[in-house]
């Protein structure tokens, strides 16, 4: 019997497509293998960190300066490592053929930062007192709650001096050692007498400011109750900072300041800057955004010549707010971002020993508060607070005392 030779045609024609739709899935397959290569591994250089390179938390880098390429530029870019341990970081490089690529490389992150102790060489406390170590501010720059302790005998119900020794150890095992003589004081039963300070008069502040090559200034709040602020300008006070408002402690309401609307109306009759602060307790970062908003929608979209200042200044209830030194200027950043975004400038009010010791990473204007004729702050500041115990006319009883450079 004879084939048939339709059936023979097709199934030689239904071999043939079957191959041809093979060869072209193999021609994919190679096209793709070598775009794989072309864009992965041509040019792929050798990666490295530096010799012995170990990074230090929140210290900012550029990483030029800590990457080794077996070939090309790393393109220049700022790095702030925020996780201790083995940390990988991408980033980009230019080939000696000036082709970009990514890259990947992996440092060691440390914290070699031991803690603060806000501790002098000694300490009072009235004879039975319940405790005084958890008052003592011990803080650090990674750890929310380092261990603070105190090593040494006393007894809290028994008037005496106690040689003692404070140790703050952080999670990185640094640690903090402080000397120091526990006065346990019987207080006394009857009352001691006071004097009025003089303060510092008109013509002194205008012949420091003179003598520095500065203007001066005042912030006020409802402590001036009424002022005359035509009396004010006068007397040459050049600007004023108002206080908007406060926190009534550490999660409490924000509270307009009982004055602010009356003393604004007043500055800027007279056609004196002015600028504000709010004094916060903010816990976290939330807390201080809610801040920013609250002064926001309080202006409501006035004019202001100065910054918003950010006064945190709580620092005796430091220790019950969980914070590290980083959460604390992160808490400041949150402030500061939304009311920048509202179109203010903004800065950060501290006093000269919490500015060196505490706000270690914050980058923005300062508010200098240092009660002295010549301050030795020997970073940048943009107002200084020099007294609280000026004189000037139209404002009945003391006020703050500003000196600023900026025209």
């Amino acid at each position: 019997m004879k084939k048939s030779s339709i059936g023979s045609s097709f199934f030689f024609e239904g071999f043939m497509k079957k191959w041809i739709w093979i060869v072209v899935l193999i021609l994919i397959v190679i096209l793709l293998l070598l775009l794989v290569w072309y864009f992965g591994f041509r040019n792929r250089v050798l990666v490295l960190p530096k010799q012995d390179t170990v990074l230090e938390i929140y210290e900012p880098i550029d990483l030029k300066d800590v990457i080794s390429l077996e070939e090309g530029t790393v393109i220049s870019k700022e790095y702030t490592p925020t996780s201790l341990g083995d940390v990988t970081v991408s980033f980009q490089y230019q080939t000696e053929s000036n082709r970009k690529r990514n890259g990947e490389v992996t440092f060691s992150v440390v914290d070699t930062v031991a803690p603060y102790v806000h501790l002098s060489n000694s300490y009072s406390i009235s004879v039975g007192s319940d405790d005084f170590v958890s008052d003592i501010l011990c803080a650090d720059n990674y750890d929310a709650n380092p261990s603070c302790i105190v090593e040494g005998e006393y007894d809290l119900n028994t008037v005496g001096t106690y040689p003692l020794t404070f140790v703050a150890t952080d999670s990185s095992s640094n640690v903090t050692e402080k000397d120091f003589t526990l006065r346990v004081y019987q207080p006394s039963s009857g009352g001691g007498s006071s004097t009025t300070p003089k303060g510092t008069s008109l013509e002194e502040v205008v012949s420091l400011a003179e003598e520095k090559d500065m203007s001066f200034g005042i912030d006020v709040s409802k402590w001036q109750e009424d002022i005359d602020w035509e009396a004010v300008k006068e007397s040459g006070v050049s600007f004023v900072m108002i206080r908007i408002g406060s926190q009534k402690g550490i999660g409490g309401e924000y509270v307009l300041d009982p004055y602010f609307e009356q003393n604004y109306e007043g500055a800027t009759s007279v056609d004196l800057p002015v600028g504000v602060y709010f004094y916060s307790y903010g816990k976290d970062v939330e807390d201080a955004k809610n801040q920013a908003q609250w002064i926001i929608d309080t202006l409501d979209g006035r004019k202001l010549d100065l910054p918003v200042a950010f006064d945190w200044e709580c620092f005796s209830y430091f220790n019950q707010f969980d914070l590290s030194l980083y959460g604390l200027n992160e808490v400041a950043e949150s402030f500061f971002q939304t009311i920048e975004d509202a179109g203010y400038e903004t800065m950060l009010y501290g006093s000269k020993n919490y500015l060196n010791n505490l706000w270690i990473y914050n980058q923005n204007d300062i508010w200098l508060a240092h009660y002295t004729k010549s301050t030795d702050y020997d970073k940048e500041y943009q107002y200084w607070q020099f007294t609280n115990q000026g004189k000037i006319p139209g404002i009945s009883g003391f006020v703050d005392i500003n000196f600023s450079s900026i025209s």
